[in-house]
């Protein structure tokens, strides 16, 4: 597992933080790891920010041909419900997170530990 910072996805002008869960980590561990950074950028912005909200969003590989990686995004939102951009998305990426769609059914979904 590794952190890296990267322009954000939703956001060209600003930046997110990545956790890289590789196949041979835990996905276990990788959600403790990134529990723990986003709760400590929560609790380190509270008293300067008014955030209210945190918000979570599974974005999987639903296509084989996707060269896109699934991920879990989280960013945080002030009590309008915009996004507070300065605090930053945290992602962790997986190739776990991957549910692959054939004609109506969900033909597979890895989100093991």
């Amino acid at each position: 597992m590794r952190w890296t910072v990267e322009t954000d996805e939703d956001d060209s002008s600003e930046k997110q933080h990545v956790l890289e869960v590789r196949s041979e980590d835990l996905l276990a561990q990788g959600y403790v790891e990134f529990w723990r950074r986003l709760l400590s950028a929560a609790l380190s912005e509270a008293p300067l920010r008014q955030w209210s909200s945190v918000i979570l969003e599974i974005r999987e590989k639903q296509d084989e041909e996707d060269e896109a990686v699934g991920r879990l995004r989280a960013h945080f939102e002030d009590s309008r419900g915009e996004v507070c951009a300065h605090i930053g998305a945290y992602v962790i990426r997986s190739e776990r997170f991957t549910c692959i769609q054939s004609g109506d059914s969900f033909r597979d979904l890895m989100l093991t530990m």
